[in-house]
């Protein structure tokens, strides 16, 4: 996931990976630098969890809002060796933290996470769609978001909320889809494995972040019930 325009231009000429043959060894490196970026996070976001006082939030806040706006929106990609760790390590920390907070509604925005990202990639796998055309709509969406991060502040309607951090949901389900389809396509064949997993990272990162406060919004307005709960 990167707003980078460099990012979003590429969806060139298509270069299928072949379906025979066993798993393609890019593909392997790819994942399991994914898995083990989550695998951090998670043991991060343990330690903090248990160990680190409330105080950090704010500090962790700061550095994480810091490194969405540099990776995410000015595509800061190098060195990799030093931004996939620092994403991994802020954001597990910040997560921590975050659980601590609203343990239910956090479990559950996680595991909707995780089954949305398996889904989301097994269907661009087996369906083989180009979804570069997604382009317009994730430039477009950027906009409304960074307008919507300003309006939240004047407009106390909740479904002005609720409706913003759909918006992000939907989003970041896009970029799945986008990202996992460059991957599928080797839309980019200079970009290396690192910075292949690093966009799928930022994609399940944002996209449970945002999933988080749609959820917690639902429950501070009274939502959740509504839509649940039989009369």
């Amino acid at each position: 996931m990167s707003y980078h325009s460099d990012a979003l231009a590429r969806h060139g000429p298509a270069m299928p990976i072949p379906l025979q043959g066993g798993v393609d060894p890019y593909i392997a490196r790819i994942y399991s630098n994914l898995l083990a970026a989550l695998a951090i996070m998670a043991l991060t976001g343990w330690i903090t969890h248990h160990l680190a006082p409330p105080g950090w939030l704010r500090p962790l806040a700061l550095a994480d809002g810091f490194l969405w706006v540099a990776c995410g929106w000015f595509g800061w990609r190098r060195p990799m060796g030093l931004v996939f760790p620092a994403f991994v390590l802020v954001t597990g920390a910040l997560l921590g933290l975050l659980a601590s907070e609203a343990p239910e509604t956090f479990a559950l925005a996680s595991w909707l996470t995780l089954a949305t990202f398996a889904g989301l990639t097994a269907f661009v796998w087996i369906s083989r769609i180009d979804f570069s055309f997604l382009v317009g709509f994730l430039c477009v969406s950027f906009f409304l978001m960074l307008a919507g991060s300003f309006a939240r502040f004047l407009i106390a309607a909740p479904w002005f909320h609720i409706g913003w951090t759909a918006l992000g949901v939907l989003t970041f389900a896009c970029w799945v889809l986008y990202d996992t389809g460059n991957i599928v396509r080797r839309a980019d064949g200079a970009q290396d494995e690192q910075i292949a997993a690093f966009e799928l990272f930022l994609d399940i990162v944002g996209f449970h972040r945002w999933l988080l406060e749609h959820l917690r919004l639902l429950d501070l307005f009274g939502w959740k019930w509504k839509f649940w709960e039989r009369d």
